[in-house]
């Protein structure tokens, strides 16, 4: 079980504050999206100058022909690509060079990145595909940062402080990013208006937004301090570090866990949509419309992102709080198995709860609570302690790659398995697939993932303090010996145990032998010059 010890909150600030950032850049653009889509290919519906009511829909109901737009799509996949590219490149960098240098410079991006998009030139200016181009350039570079948040803020708490409450309530700043975003955009509609002529500064106060909070913490990130545990076994780092049989175990563990709870946390996320549009539109299902067609604009939307919000805010904390109870282990199989329990109920109850729409909002609110209070903050955790300081910031990049990679699948597999048909008869089946996912997330766990792993690397984190304080590490502990899953301790062998004592024997009657032959002269080990004055 995991000891509690609350950090400094302004640890937690420094550290997860650029988290939050990055998880609002990741979640406000798919609003940014549909109003930069209105403003440039509004429909007769929404375009004033055609009788329209200068209101912003979505695509389907709009029957906008720029839905399809490449600068659409590059725009929600440029941050993910850079998210990737900065995941496994800050990670190297990390253990290369050092934490507080590269984690500096993630949030330099970030700001840099997210200033350029807020300040993106007129279409009068640069074109319609200049605006896009440039926007889509500045939201790569804003992701790389994004990224290299990942490794860089779990590794430095980690290292920082005594346990995981200070990595988990990072973790929490997440939620602070995700809530943000559609509240900040729900501000805007309230101050600006929600017309379609006021979108062109709407989205561009979104994107820039994140230069603010950027911004006043580059100071304390430049001021953060290496941590001793990197500095003591920097000289360690090494591509052969993964040449490792036990690392490459628990890379497969982490990656492979983090792999398939983002395919259903990204594409639960995604699904969100379509699924309360099911849900709330039920007499117009049989005719493939979706809910509210008359009113369904930006600000239902943002609506419908605060809910979900709303569960992953319960989530998160409740997370914090029972971690030290659970362990790391217990807690990601619980939460994929409860996970995949809600999936299921939802397959079999679904046509059913299509006329109880505030109980089929609550079963799925569910899984997103038990994402977090689960595999979601977990896999965040884990690769702090499954490796070594000299591997740790590349282990956990990688696991966080292979976590974006899974949120691509779990967005493109359960979005076109749920709209399979137009009778809408294979929509509960992506909850049974969604199921199915969380069930191999457990086996992923039970067979890579060390059960204690909180203590595999005790060995390492106790002699960083045990040399601070002057105090020899006792090598071979317990928990060291339970987590190397090869068992390969070395022990001490008896024989070099007798060499060790003869030398001292030896030592020993070196100064007896001295006083018999010089008779009464002091032996060769005394004070210096005084040796032949007696």
């Amino acid at each position: 079980m995991v000891k509690r010890s609350w950090p400094p909150v302004y640890n937690v600030v420094v550290a997860g504050g650029g988290f939050a950032v990055d998880q609002y850049n990741f979640f406000v653009i798919a609003l940014v999206v549909a109003m930069m889509g209105c403003v440039n290919f509004p429909s007769d519906r929404e375009d004033p100058l055609k009788g329209g009511d200068d209101r912003c829909y979505s695509d389907k109901i709009a029957g906008r022909n720029g839905k399809d737009f490449w600068g659409h799509t590059w725009l929600k996949e440029a941050a993910l690509i850079g998210a990737i590219l900065g995941q496994l490149s800050f990670g190297a960098i990390g253990d290369f060079v050092g934490r507080r240098r590269a984690f500096f410079c993630t949030l330099l991006l970030v700001t840099i990145g997210s200033l350029a998009s807020g300040l993106t030139p007129t279409k009068d200016m640069i074109g319609q595909t200049g605006l896009y181009l440039w926007v889509i350039a500045w939201q790569f570079v804003a992701g790389i940062g994004v990224g290299g948040e990942y490794p860089l803020s779990a590794t430095a708490t980690r290292e920082l402080n005594k346990d995981f409450t200070a990595v988990s309530l990072t973790f929490t700043m997440q939620g602070v990013g995700i809530l943000l975003a559609p509240a900040f955009l729900l501000l805007l509609f309230s101050i600006l208006g929600d017309t379609i002529n006021k979108l062109n500064i709407i989205w561009r106060i979104a994107l820039g937004f994140s230069f603010l909070p950027g911004l006043l913490l580059l100071y304390p990130r430049w001021k953060m301090h290496e941590s001793k545990e990197f500095t003591k076994n920097r000289s360690k780092v090494s591509w052969s570090n993964f040449a490792d049989r036990t690392v490459l175990t628990r890379l497969a563990g982490c990656a492979g866990s983090w792999f398939l709870l983002d395919v259903l946390f990204y594409g639960n996320t995604l699904m969100q949509a379509p699924v309360f549009a099911a849900v709330f539109n039920n007499e117009n299902a049989d005719e493939g419309i979706n809910p509210h067609d008359d009113k369904k604009d930006l600000r239902d939307v943002a609506i419908q992102a605060l809910i979900t919000a709303g569960f992953n805010w319960a989530g998160y904390f409740l997370g914090v709080f029972f971690l030290p109870y659970l362990g790391l282990w217990k807690m990601q199989v619980m939460g994929f198995v409860v996970q995949s329990v809600l999936f299921f109920a939802i397959g079999i109850l679904y046509w059913h709860l299509q006329t109880l729409p505030a109980v089929f909002t609550a079963l799925f609110g569910l899984t997103f609570l038990f994402s977090n209070l689960g595999a979601n903050m977990t896999t965040f955790i884990v690769p702090t302690t499954a490796f070594e300081a000299q591997v740790r910031a590349r282990g956990h990049g990688i696991s966080a790659a292979a976590g974006k990679l899974g949120g691509v699948v779990g967005a493109i597999v359960l979005n076109k398995i749920f709209h399979w048909n137009k009778d809408r008869s294979a929509e509960p089946i992506v909850f049974y697939v969604a199921s199915g996912v969380a069930i191999l997330g457990v086996l992923c766990t039970v067979f890579l993932v060390p059960v204690n792993v909180e203590d595999c690397t005790a060995e390492q984190e106790m002699s960083v303090r045990m040399v601070d304080e002057e105090i020899e590490f006792e090598e071979g502990s317990p928990e060291e010996q339970e987590c190397d899953p090869e068992g390969d301790q070395q022990q001490e062998q008896p024989h070099d145990r007798k060499e060790e004592e003869g030398e001292k024997e030896e030592k020993q009657e070196e100064p007896q032998q001295s006083q018999n032959e010089g008779d009464g002269k002091q032996d060769s080990s005394g004070v210096g010059g005084e040796s032949g004055e007696v």
